[in-house]
């Protein structure tokens, strides 16, 4: 047997009554209404690129040359990066750290100070692949210091978890964080060695402020305006360039 469809007319009205798609009142929660930002710096839009960290991984160059480059014409970018990964899901870098993390907590742990420094000697080996010796030098002894730098703070981290027996959630945002920031000095080396300036900025430590109150409207208009002041005292260092963000889910909250 068949059933009649039947359709109720539209009802169209008055919709003064919704702020942001939810009900104002009326048992719904009511939310901020939205203004206009006034203080964003002048200027070609703002346009975030994110890469995988496959893609950064095997193709860093051309994300560089075909699309980060062209996309500087009429606009202002900023690139967020996932750690990188090549071969395998199972060689890459957050697959890495993880590895190390589990391993700080084992009986027999100690194998972490290795694969620290697989991580290091891989993104040290991407670096002297991608860069030519006699023309990048400074551009690879800077990507080199970079990368000796974020594994000697990472192996002090597992050794200090180590030491203690364990590490707090935050401890290991700190540890993943590692390879996320190891790609963004990739990519930032990539874009200097064909004449682009490009910075990284860690944003992981902005939060300085209080919420008291919690994740509400309040922590969120904070964490809004101390994101803004970072994002534009790096972008006024190096316009027109590129900046490179690790992603904001590292952000330090704890």
């Amino acid at each position: 047997m068949d059933f009649p469809i039947i359709r109720k007319a539209r009802v169209t009205g008055d919709h003064s009554a919704f702020v942001n798609g939810m009900m104002n009142g009326s048992g719904f929660e009511s939310r901020r209404r939205h203004t206009q930002e006034k203080d964003l710096p002048s200027g070609p839009n703002w346009v975030v690129q994110k890469f995988g960290g496959t893609s950064v991984g095997k193709f860093g160059a051309k994300i560089a040359e075909d699309i980060v480059i062209p996309g500087l014409k009429d606009q202002r970018l900023a690139i967020v990066c996932s750690a990188r990964s090549t071969s395998s899901k199972s060689e890459g870098t957050t697959t890495r750290l993880l590895r190390a993390a589990r391993n700080v907590e084992e009986e027999d742990g100690g194998r972490y100070a290795e694969i620290v420094e697989a991580i290091r000697s891989d993104h040290i080996h991407a670096g002297e692949e991608a860069f030519v010796k006699d023309e990048h030098s400074q551009v690879l002894q800077k990507y080199v210091d970079d990368v000796m730098a974020e594994c000697d703070n990472l192996l002090k981290i597992l050794q200090s978890a180590h030491h203690l027996g364990g590490f707090a959630p935050r401890t290991k945002d700190m540890i993943l964080s590692t390879g996320e920031k190891l790609a963004c000095h990739y990519m930032a080396a990539l874009l200097s060695a064909r004449g682009i300036k490009a910075v990284y900025v860690d944003i992981s430590e902005v939060i300085t402020f209080s919420f008291a109150k919690g994740l509400g409207d309040d922590f969120y208009s904070g964490l809004a305006k101390v994101l803004g002041e970072r994002v534009s005292r790096g972008f006024s260092e190096i316009w027109p360039g590129v900046m490179l963000l690790q992603p904001a889910s590292r952000l330090r909250i704890a």
